[in-house]
């Protein structure tokens, strides 16, 4: 599986069956049948993966802050902390 600019860091197995890795180049990727179908951009690098029991990807990075990210939309948090987490990202895009 190529995809990944870096080391990774961590790797968990998803219920479904795919396959989530973290590493340095500040992603984490989600896999299936070995082919990445999703990219979640990071603001820094991103340390460790792992998935709770409602199958959410909660991810742990070198900003010291964890995170959860969830495919269920009624569960999803369009607050404030998701703006703060995209300008988070783009700045570091920006390389601020």
């Amino acid at each position: 599986m190529k995809g990944h600019t870096g080391f990774i860091f961590s790797i968990c197995v998803l219920d479904s069956g795919e396959i989530v890795s973290a590493g340095d180049d500040k992603t984490v990727r989600i896999w299936r049948d070995g082919k990445c179908v999703q990219v979640i951009d990071h603001p820094r690098t991103v340390w460790c993966v792992t998935k709770n029991h409602l199958g959410d990807i909660i991810t742990g990075s070198e900003d010291y802050k964890i995170r959860t990210f969830t495919r269920d939309v009624a569960r999803a948090d369009f607050s404030d902390a998701l703006q703060e987490y995209t300008n988070e990202c783009k700045a570091q895009e920006l390389g601020e």
